[in-house]
C-alpha cells in the first residue's frame, strides 16, 4: 500500500510503499475491518489538542450513553451486549504503529466497557516522533474536522475550547482571558483566521460573519455553559434564544444620572457662538459635499454625482450624509467651545458625539451612570412629519439629540438641539429598531428645543430655513 512517510531531511511527507505490521482482522458481518484494541494506542500530541478530562467526559457519554445507564440504543455498552462491534466510525489508525490519528473518544469509550475489538481504518500518514510538533497538530485537526456535518453542539462547544486554548498556547496568552465584546482588534489579531475555519467546519459552509462562532464563544464564556450546551442538544433550547438569554442577563438596567450635564442650559448661554460657528462649518461641509463631486464625461459633459436627478445618490444616502456632517461640525463646534468632544468616527459603538471629560466627572460619582453624549438624527420631511431610526435602546433613556429635518431636496432645514425621554415618545419599529417622530416629540419636549435653522411656528408646523 502507498502512504506517506516524512522524510526529515526534505522536512515533508513523501508517498511511498510500505508493509502493514498492524494486520486487520475481518469482521463476521464481512463487512468492516477490526483489531485488538491492545494493538492500538493513543497519539502523544492528542492530549494537547483535547484534554483528557473532556475526552473522558465524552467518552463516558459515548460507552454508556447520555443517561449512562448503559441501555440506550448506539451507546457502546448496548451495542456489546448485543454482540455488534461498539463503534459505529472507525478509529484510523497507523498501519505501522498502531497510533492513532482519529478516535479518541471512541478508543477510550471501548476501553471503558472492556470491548476486546474495535472497528478501524489506516490512516493515510504513517506516524513518527520525527513529524515537528506543528505539522502532527494539523494532521491531527484535518481528521477530526470536516469527518462528519452532524456535530453535536456539545462537540462544537469542545472543540471550540480546545482551539481557543491551542491559540492561547501559540501566542503565550493567558489562559481564560479571551474577551469577545469590545474587542475586536484582539479578537481578529488572535483568533479570527481560526474560528473563521471552525465555523466553515461546523456549517459545513461560507458564512459572511462569525455569529456563530462568536454566540458559541459567549456560552462556554458565560456559568451556563454546560446547561445551555445539554438542552440544545436535547432539543430544549435553540442557539439564538440561548444567546438572547445571555445578553439579557448581562445587561444593566439604564440609570438615569441626575446631575448630567445640561447642554440645554449651556446652549442658552452660548447660543450665538455655538448657531454661527455650526451654520458657518455645516454650509462648508455641505457645499463641498454637493458640489465637489463632479464627473468630466466623455459625451454628456460635466455631471454632479452628487445632486443629478438622473444618475445622482439616492436621498436616503444624501439624509444619511448630511446627518455625519451635523455630527461632526457639531462635534467640531464644542471642541472649540473646550470640550473634550469625540465623534463615533473615534469612540466606536458609542453615541454620536460623546464628550469624555464630563463622562470622567460623571462616573468619578457613579461608575454606571451613561456617557455624557447627544444622538444625530436625520430625516426628510413628509406630510409636516418626520421618522428617526434608532436601536433598541433608545426606548430606555433620557438623552439630549442635535435633530434635522430636511426638505425634499435637502436645501432647507429645521435644526435643532433637544432633550428626549426616550420612554415617552419612542415605538416599537422595525426588527431590532425603534422609532420616534417629529410631532410625538412636539406633543412632549416642544420646550426643550433649541434651533440652530428654523424653527416651529405656533401651529406645530415647520419653518424650514436655507442651508
Amino acid at each position: 500500500m502507498i502512504k506517506a512517510v516524512w522524510n526529515n531531511d526534505k522536512k515533508d511527507f513523501e508517498r511511498i510503499p510500505v508493509t502493514p505490521l498492524i494486520i486487520l482482522e475481518e469482521h463476521p458481518e464481512g463487512d468492516k475491518k477490526i483489531v485488538s484494541i491492545k494493538k492500538i494506542k493513543p497519539n502523544p500530541l492528542n492530549a494537547e489538542l483535547y484534554p483528557d478530562f473532556e475526552i473522558t467526559k465524552s467518552a463516558k457519554d459515548l460507552a454508556y450513553g447520555i443517561d449512562h445507564t448503559g441501555t440506550q440504543d448506539q451507546c457502546m455498552k448496548k451495542r456489546m451486549l448485543d454482540g455488534l462491534i461498539v463503534n459505529h466510525e472507525p478509529i484510523k489508525i497507523c498501519p505501522i504503529t498502531g497510533i492513532i490519528f482519529s478516535g479518541h473518544t471512541r478508543y477510550y469509550a471501548a476501553l471503558m466497557i472492556g470491548a476486546k475489538y474495535v472497528y478501524v481504518v489506516y490512516a493515510d500518514e504513517i506516524y513518527s516522533e520525527d513529524i515537528p510538533e506543528t505539522i502532527m497538530t494539523k494532521i491531527l485537526q484535518h481528521y477530526n474536522y470536516y469527518k462528519r456535518s452532524e456535530f453535536s453542539f456539545k462537540q462544537q462547544v469542545f472543540k471550540t475550547k480546545n482551539e481557543i486554548r491551542l491559540i492561547e498556547k501559540e501566542h503565550n496568552l493567558t489562559p481564560g482571558v479571551f474577551i469577545l465584546v469590545g474587542n475586536s482588534h484582539y479578537f481578529n489579531k488572535f483568533y479570527k483566521e481560526r474560528m473563521t475555519f471552525l465555523q466553515n467546519v461546523f456549517l459545513n459552509k461560507k458564512e459572511k460573519n462569525l455569529r456563530y462562532i462568536k454566540n458559541i464563544i459567549k456560552i462556554i464564556q458565560s456559568g451556563e455553559c454546560d446547561r445551555i450546551v445539554k438542552e440544545i442538544d436535547e432539543g430544549k433550547l435553540a442557539l439564538s434564544n440561548a444567546v438572547k438569554e445571555l445578553n439579557q442577563s448581562k445587561k444593566k438596567p439604564y440609570i438615569v444620572n441626575p446631575n448630567r450635564f445640561n447642554f440645554l442650559k449651556h446652549f442658552d448661554k452660548n447660543n450665538l457662538s455655538i448657531i454661527s460657528k455650526m451654520k458657518n462649518y455645516f454650509f462648508q461641509a455641505r457645499f463641498n459635499y454637493f458640489n465637489n463631486n463632479v464627473v468630466k464625461t466623455d459625451d454628456l459633459g460635466e455631471i454632479n454625482i452628487i445632486t443629478n436627478k438622473v444618475v445622482g445618490n439616492e436621498n436616503p444616502k444624501k439624509t444619511s450624509v448630511l446627518s455625519d456632517i451635523m455630527m461632526s461640525t457639531l462635534a467640531i463646534v464644542y471642541r472649540e467651545l473646550g470640550f473634550d468632544t469625540v465623534t463615533a468616527g473615534t469612540a466606536t459603538n458609542s453615541a454620536d458625539i460623546q464628550f469624555l471629560d464630563l463622562t470622567k466627572i460623571a462616573r468619578q460619582k457613579n461608575c454606571d451612570y451613561p456617557a455624557e453624549e447627544i444622538e444625530v438624527k436625520a430625516a426628510v420631511s413628509k406630510d409636516d412629519n418626520a421618522t428617526f431610526y434608532g436601536g433598541p435602546d433608545m426606548k430606555k433613556h433620557i438623552k439630549d439629540y442635535l435633530i434635522g429635518v430636511y426638505n425634499k431636496d435637502h436645501t432647507e432645514v429645521c435644526m435643532f438641539i433637544t432633550t428626549i425621554n426616550g420612554p415617552l415618545v419612542v415605538k416599537s419599529g422595525t426588527k431590532n429598531n425603534t422609532t420616534m417622530d417629529l410631532k410625538t416629540i412636539l406633543k412632549y419636549h416642544k420646550k426643550c428645543m433649541r434651533f440652530i435653522y428654523g424653527s416651529i411656528d405656533n401651529k406645530n408646523e415647520l419653518v424650514f430655513e436655507k442651508i
